[in-house]
């Protein structure tokens, strides 16, 4: 099977409900977050310096509080490219075929939770909205992230996650500190161009 079968095949099993925990049947689409998760949006993308390593920079809503996930070269690129308004390519890349396969399938990704952090490894689940159900399903961070973005779905970070590994923003690494762009200044008077 080439691999992109095999990646519907196992979503498909996943959403049938092999290897995925469903949760209350019946909960309507969107359903406010659960108790102890925190809304945040994707702010940055970059490189940390300490470990040289692509990294993802989560804040909250009242920006006080920021979480970064060291994330693949790979999953750098899935992520930047809806936070960049790419245009899309020609074939669909992993994420987009993925997000295809479940919008056919019936599927709606409602939200992804970064659910918790042990061992120094990020995890979380996407929740999938499917007829009456609403499945959880296992995933790595960057593609659930990934998959969010591209589904304009929320990005929750369980409280616990975020006050084990939370920052504040004066505590994110210089490189990854949002840097303010200098006045522009306007066109000098003395100079004519011909």
């Amino acid at each position: 099977m080439t691999r992109r079968l095999v990646c519907c095949a196992l979503l498909a099993s996943m959403l049938a409900g092999a290897g995925a925990r469903r949760l209350g049947a019946g909960q309507p689409p969107g359903k406010p977050a659960p108790p102890g998760a925190v809304p945040m949006v994707v702010r940055t993308l970059g490189i940390d310096p300490a470990a040289g390593a692509p990294v993802v920079v989560l804040e909250t809503a009242g920006k006080d509080r920021c979480l970064l996930i060291i994330i693949g070269h790979a999953e750098a690129v899935a992520i930047a490219r809806p936070l960049h308004d790419a245009a899309p390519l020609p074939r669909p890349m992993t994420h987009d075929l993925l997000g295809s396969v479940l919008k056919r399938l019936g599927g709606t990704l409602t939200r992804i939770v970064i659910t918790r952090l042990a061992d120094n490894t990020f995890y979380a689940e996407l929740v999938v909205q499917q007829g009456r159900a609403l499945v959880r399903i296992d995933a790595r961070p960057s593609d659930a992230m990934a998959l969010a973005l591209r589904a304009k779905a929320p990005i929750l970070v369980a409280r616990e996650v975020l006050d084990k590994a939370g920052l504040e923003p004066g505590q994110l690494p210089d490189a990854l500190k949002p840097r303010k762009k200098p006045p522009s200044k306007p066109p000098s008077k003395d100079k004519h161009v011909i």
